[in-house]
């Protein structure tokens, strides 16, 4: 009986200090092959010009793929990447894509990107999460 005890209450605790250990710095996931990437730092990286400077630079680089053009498809798409404290882009992930050729062109087009202001925190620049949604459609 005090085996069993003992066996639970060590797994209990072992999920505490567990789930302890995954909130105690909730801004940064470790990338196993360098440094931290933070997902919420104190400055988040910024494109040169802003946001809207930034999907002015999507849309002008963007070309609509033949198939999906003629499917008529268009939709909105989600997307994932680094910018690394140096500005660069790096590790995009369409998160939420469309298919029809549309997640690889804008793939294309955000490796285009000139360099970011990087994120800050504690003010050193940082590696960063940058999230965005994009809607795309025919005109």
């Amino acid at each position: 009986m005090k085996s069993i005890f003992y066996l639970t209450f060590s797994l209990v605790l072992l999920s505490i200090i567990n789930t302890y250990a995954q909130t105690s710095i909730p801004n940064a996931i470790l990338d196993k092959s360098k440094e931290n990437i933070y997902t919420a730092p104190e400055t988040p990286a910024e494109y040169h010009g802003g946001t809207s400077e930034l999907y002015g630079f999507i849309y002008k680089n963007f070309k609509y793929p033949s198939n999906a053009e003629k499917a008529n498809i268009g939709g909105r798409q989600f997307v994932k990447f680094v910018v690394k404290k140096n500005g660069t882009i790096d590790d995009i992930q369409v998160i939420k894509g469309i298919g029809f050729g549309l997640d690889k062109e804008l793939i294309r087009v955000l490796e285009l990107m000139p360099k970011w202001k990087p994120a800050y925190q504690n003010d050193k620049p940082v590696n960063s999460y940058f999230t965005m949604p994009i809607s795309i459609c025919l005109e």
